[in-house]
């Protein structure tokens, strides 16, 4: 026999025969054990009722290991710091870097790996910050268990528990290993974490057919869950690596990562930047050796012009572009754990969203009250207890309601829930669906610890699946009676009604009345709310106890329409992401009419949607498979591997998936999207670890508000690289003219170097702060074939480099027409290059708008990058000390003013164009 304190639930184990504890070979974790009997269990795993002997725990401990999940080798620092190098871009500077130094450029070549170097720690103390976050957050199987050992209960570390432990389960504990129930009392468990049901499954010691899914087996209690209500007897199965958790675990660290669309694209803009670069000097090699230039000096020419082709900012530029939206999206309670992860939401096209607390709150409300021949409905959603009491749509008072008050003082009396307000958030300890009964109560300022002195509790039944009702029994002070209060389905509870409370009054209940409310109740039902049903008596006799025999002759108090509310928010950010052209998609383990129902109040799925269950899809071909996902929004009681199947599905037809979860069934899909999504309230260590982005308020509305920060992100890469671009497409073109036109260089190497790190990367940068321009989240996604450079601002790169490469040619041939030195000719050249790109930094403000459609100082940067970089080019020609480096010499007033008008049709050609693309495509 257990111990004293374990008795009042252990029925049938004492009565078992004990099983051996010796310390033979265990058997195999691969075992259905919820098909087998608790005798046969016991024997199996070699341990008896009175639990292992501490002499044979201690060896399967160190036989074993302890119960913890094998984790990934960690990865050093350093591991960190070189993977910010893994950049084709970053290749190609270290490539330039090379070609500086064999050509003696000793200040070109410290300049170009300081930028690399510098690009690197800022990577690198992003990525170090994310980790030492979600450190912060591991909290995961860190508890403490209660066991029989020696025939003795005591408390022990989760760590040292191990299989043929006999567990002692209460409610408010975190399940520590995969159980199977020996006995229960009331027993119900929270698997939303690992199924996502929202609703606590009631678990008992019953016989499951072997084959059955985790859903299914009603006498196993799984790691990461938790006890809601009631309690237990179980032994300990599996532990660790053999969990269904680590089994989740182990999946997801076998699942790669994806390459996100961001580092698709650099990768081919920097093979497609790379071959133009071979190109480019190749053609300038030649020429110069068709015009009958020297061979050395051709050579040390091409690669200058490939010095210059290579944007040195550009890496510094988009690591720091997207370390600024990961910074705002920090303000906005969001942890971004791969840089690239920000730019990818921008692009996303698909989110594939959990329901059960992501969609909703994972928190039972009353939502309705059927009453008197009519629906009270009751404001407020979660375990807030704020809201108000409506009637036909107006606000009453439900203390003046005398049928209301006696629905909701049965739901408070019957209960044995509590609410409890921590750091300004409300938590219920124990079930869920009675704590959501308290806080109705509360809305209706009925407050359970008030109501609990004017009614003493006596005695209670609890609920049991067969029995489909709880009652309590109350001493009442006030008038000395004896109130009985019953909650359960509502078939048991009309059943055991005589009468009904209508209007303040009892009267005798008939079978039509009762039929109307069955009806009434099961139309509710199919809306997909949870109903339980109120009825209450008085005895003038004093009772101690009470027994199924007094559920009788019962008053008839109402329903309650209980659901998981849908978070308002999310309603709002899902209509947001279809006006942004992105589909939402909830895939979910909880029941196919809660799903739907929830999907149409989110607006994810119409009124004539329909909801696909994981069993129909099994029983798919791989064609019928695909086109179900074209068209279904609401995917019900899917498995993690269905999950998996299901978002791999729909990348391959060409979606940018994002997907959000927070519980362990949710970690392989995370892993697998382009960009996983993961709850830092309440959500499990294996899915933050496995996701990109962690949302420390759980909040849907944050991926949208994410969504747009990457949308602005891309654009203001994709404005930076066309600015760069532009510029250094423009030196090349200018150097092969030169050579065609048998002219001097007009620039030296000092020169583009100058023109690429200093005036490139001041206005580079600006045009990273570019703000939000309208209409944003009014646009489709981009194809997922569609590079950073598309056939827009490809063109808009030529042109400007043919309109840099003619200004700047032809004032250069102009001086040296007029006489002037060679030098004071680059001098001209080297300043109109530096004017053209000061101009083109407002073309770059905007791809499709013109200039003068934007508010001048919406982007304070490039107004005093613009003023900076003005007084840096005159610094450089102007000042000895910087004419002595570069090369220059003084320029007249005049001559400034020729630069000026010269570089303005920059911004006239631009604007020409974008005019006569708007009237082409309106």
């Amino acid at each position: 026999r257990a111990t004293a304190d374990a008795a009042d639930y252990i029925i049938i184990i004492a009565c078992l025969p004990a099983g051996r504890c010796g310390g033979g070979e265990m058997i195999p974790n691969k075992i259905a054990w919820y098909s087998f009997s608790i005798k046969d269990v016991l024997e199996k795993l070699q341990t008896s009722p009175q639990g292992l002997s501490s002499k044979e725990a201690f060896f399967r401990l160190k036989k074993y290991g302890p119960n913890q999940l094998r984790e990934e080798k960690k990865k050093s620092e350093f591991y960190f710091f070189l993977k910010q190098f893994k950049n084709p871009l970053v290749y190609l500077l270290f490539f330039a870097a090379l070609i500086s130094y064999f050509l003696r450029h000793n200040i070109d070549t410290i300049i170009i790996l300081f930028i690399v170097f510098f690009n690197a720690f800022v990577g690198y103390l992003q990525e170090k910050k994310a980790v030492e976050s979600l450190k912060a957050l591991k909290k995961l199987m860190a508890l403490r268990c209660k066991v029989l050992r020696d025939d003795e209960k005591m408390e022990i570390s989760a760590l040292e528990l191990v299989v043929g432990d006999i567990v002692i389960l209460e409610e408010g504990n975190k399940i520590p290993a995969d159980l199977r129930i020996l006995d229960s009392l009331n027993l119900r468990i929270d698997e939303s974490t690992l199924t996502g049901e929202s609703v606590p499954v009631h678990k008992r010691n019953v016989l499951v057919k072997a084959g059955s899914q985790i859903i299914e087996q009603k006498n196993m209690v799984f790691a990461s869950t938790i006890v809601t209500s009631g309690k237990g007897l179980a032994i300990a199965v599996a532990t660790g690596k053999d969990t269904e958790l680590a089994q989740i675990a182990k999946e997801t660290i076998s699942i790669t990562d994806e390459i996100t669309p961001l580092g698709v694209k650099l990768k081919k803009f920097s093979n497609w930047l790379l071959i133009i670069t071979l190109i480019v000097s190749a053609i300038i090699f030649i020429l110069g050796i068709i015009n009958g230039f020297d061979l050395i000096n051709m050579f040390l020419t091409a690669s200058a012009a490939a010095v210059s082709l290579i944007p040195e900012g550009l890496p510094a530029i988009i690591t720091i572009t997207l370390a600024i939206g990961v910074h705002r999206m920090a303000k906005r309670n969001a942890i971004v754990r791969e840089l690239e992860a920000i730019e990818t939401l921008g692009s996303i096209s698909l989110i594939a969203s959990d329901k059960t607390g992501t969609l909703t709150y994972n928190q039972m409300t009353v939502e309705k009250i059927y009453l008197d021949g009519e629906l009270i409905k009751i404001s407020g959603s979660g375990y807030n207890p704020k809201g108000c009491f409506y009637k036909n749509d107006k606000i009453i008072k439900p203390l003046n309601n005398p049928s209301l008050k006696m629905n909701l003082l049965i739901g408070t009396l019957c209960n044995n829930a509590s609410l409890v307000e921590e750091e300004k958030n409300w938590k219920i300890t124990g079930d869920p669906t009675e704590g959501s009964l308290i806080v109705a109560g509360d809305k209706a300022d009925l407050h359970q610890e008030e109501i609990n002195k004017k009614y003493t509790k006596i005695d209670e039944i609890p609920f049991e699946s067969k029995n489909r009702f709880m009652a309590t029994l109350h001493q009442c002070k006030k008038n000395e009676k004896t109130l009985l209060a019953v909650k359960g389905t509502i078939e048991k509870i009309l059943e055991s009604s005589q009468f009904i409370y209508k209007n303040g009054k009892i009267r005798q209940l008939n079978i039509q009345e009762k039929k109307n409310i069955l009806e009434k109740a099961h139309e509710q039902a199919n809306n997909a709310y949870r109903i339980i049903a109120m009825a209450f008596k008085y005895d003038k006799k004093t009772k101690e106890k009470i027994t199924e025999k007094d559920i009788c002759k019962l008053i008839f108090s109402g329903f309650d329409c209980l659901e998981d509310s849908p978070r308002p928010e999310a309603r709002e950010a899902v209509i947001r992401c279809q006006d942004a052209g992105i589909r939402v998609v909830m895939v979910t383990g909880d029941f196919s009419s809660t799903a739907l129902a929830v999907a149409k109040k989110l607006n994810i799925a119409t009124q004539n949607s329909n909801v696909i269950t994981g069993e129909e899809l099994l029983k798919m071909d791989k064609n019928d498979f695909q086109e179900i996902l074209k068209h279904t929004s609401v995917f019900a009681r899917v498995t993690p591997e269905l999950k998996l199947k299901i978002v791999q599905g729909l990348q391959a037809q060409n979606n940018i998936t994002a997907v959000t979860g927070d519980g362990v069934n949710d970690a392989p899909i995370l892993k697998k999207a382009d960009v996983g999504v993961a709850m830092g309230q309440g959500g499990t260590d294996v899915a933050r670890e496995s996701s990109d982005i962690i949302l420390l308020n759980n909040n849907f509305t944050t991926i949208v508000n994410a969504i747009e920060e990457g949308r602005a992100i891309f654009l203001n890469i994709r404005r930076a690289i066309f600015f760069l671009l532009s510029t250094n497409a423009g030196e090349a073109t200018i150097l092969m003219s030169a050579l065609i036109l048998s002219l001097p260089l007009p620039l030296t190497a000092i020169q583009i170097l100058w023109i690429n790190l200093i005036t490139d990367g001041i206005s580079g940068f600006a045009l990273t702060m570019e703000p939000k321009h309208e209409q944003i989240m009014k646009q489709k996604p981009r194809p997922k074939t569609e590079g950073i450079l598309n056939n827009i601002v490809l063109m808009r790169i030529i042109l400007v480099a043919i309109v840099m490469t003619v200004g700047t040619i032809v004032i250069f041939k102009w001086q040296i027409g007029m006489g002037a030195s060679t030098e004071k000719a680059r001098t001209v050249a080297f300043v109109t290059m530096a004017f053209f790109q000061i101009f083109n930094i407002f073309n770059a403000r905007s791809i499709k708008n013109s200039i003068f459609e934007l508010k001048p100082f919406s982007n304070f940067y490039v107004v005093i990058s613009v003023f900076l970089m003005i007084i840096l080019t005159i610094f450089t020609s102007q000042l000895s000390i910087f004419q002595e480096l570069f090369q220059t010499v003084s320029l007249t007033a005049s001559e400034y003013i020729l630069i000026i008008l010269v570089s303005l049709t920059v911004v006239l050609a631009v604007e020409i164009e974008k005019f006569i693309r708007k009237i082409s495509n309106p």
